[in-house]
């Protein structure tokens, strides 16, 4: 299972891959043993501030992590860029 650090350093370099307005904020285990986490990312300069993303992932693998992480972090952007149309 990846420790806190570990999904930091992953989810703070893959919002990186969308630019430099992606902020990870925060991650957190949503329940004691459950193997899952949240991540708040933050958009910077957004339309309407502050606007936010809480994406819930899989943190047993590394590999799952980011590749969940980075499927659901690029479905949350659509839809935010499709809403701010």
């Amino acid at each position: 299972m990846l420790s806190s650090d570990e999904v930091a350093t992953i989810s703070r370099a893959v919002a990186l891959e969308h630019g430099r307005e992606l902020d990870v904020r925060a991650a957190a285990v949503t329940d004691g043993g459950s193997g899952r986490v949240e991540i708040l990312v933050t958009v910077g300069g957004c339309h309407k501030d502050p606007c936010r993303f809480l994406v819930s992932v899989s943190r047993s693998d590394r590999t799952e992590f980011e590749t969940d992480f980075r499927a659901k972090l690029s479905e949350a952007i659509g839809r935010h860029l499709k809403a701010a149309e």
